[in-house]
């Protein structure tokens, strides 16, 4: 539980009304079952409602897994967003403490935060280790490598072979990006064409659900 609800307040929602708002599609859809049965008089209502209160419980919790996912792919792609601003910065003699500080007002909050607990960490620690942390959150092999050329660029600035390849990292990750993009409009417009089938789907299942319940109204008049 402790895990859910530091998932739920890390993606800046409010852990007490997530729970009694999950609790309250619980209790309406037990009170519509109760309700269906009592008209009906037929067991495959209760099943039905099973199923479908199971569906929505795990479409609920799931839920917050894909937000935290959706969310680190946002803070990703504005950090991207930021390097050819920190590579100016850099080319123009500014040290990578520096270039840092100057990135964080063009920051939205979650990076915001990011950057400024690695610049915290880099006055107290001026081994790599804060580079590894900052890097850790993106879950990225790359920006894993792009932080760790940042680190040896400390001391050499744009003057030296790890600027080169701050470069190469840098386009890469560029590349990358583009490549997600054109992949998440391809998804979106992928689950745009299977909503009809959605409604097909609901559509069948309410007629079966009819005709079991004049079925069932048959065999109790006979």
């Amino acid at each position: 539980m402790n895990k859910l609800r530091n998932l739920i307040e890390s993606l800046g929602l409010n852990y007490k009304n997530q729970i009694l708002f999950f609790i309250l599609i619980n209790v309406i859809t037990i009170a519509v079952g109760i309700v269906a049965f009592i008209f009906f008089n037929n067991p495959v209502v209760i099943s039905f409602v099973f199923v479908f209160l199971v569906l929505i419980d795990y479409v609920y919790l799931s839920r917050y897994k894909t937000l935290q996912k959706t969310k680190n792919l946002e803070v990703t792609s504005e950090f991207i967003s930021l390097l050819p601003f920190f590579k100016t910065y850099i080319q123009n003699g500014f040290s990578v403490y520096q270039t840092f500080k100057n990135l964080i007002p063009f920051c939205n909050s979650d990076l915001q935060d990011r950057l400024i607990l690695l610049i915290e960490m880099m006055d107290n620690d001026k081994t790599v280790t804060p580079f590894i942390e900052f890097a850790r959150k993106f879950n990225s092999t790359l920006i894993e490598q792009l932080s760790l050329t940042i680190f040896q660029m400390i001391d050499e600035g744009n003057e030296s072979a790890h600027f080169l390849q701050f470069e190469v990292v840098f386009s890469k990750l560029i590349d990358d990006e583009y490549k997600n993009e054109l992949i998440k409009k391809s998804n979106s417009l992928g689950s745009m064409t299977s909503f009809p089938l959605i409604g097909s789907g609901l559509l069948i299942v309410m007629i079966t659900f009819g005709i079991l319940s004049v079925i069932g109204d048959m065999i109790n008049g006979i």
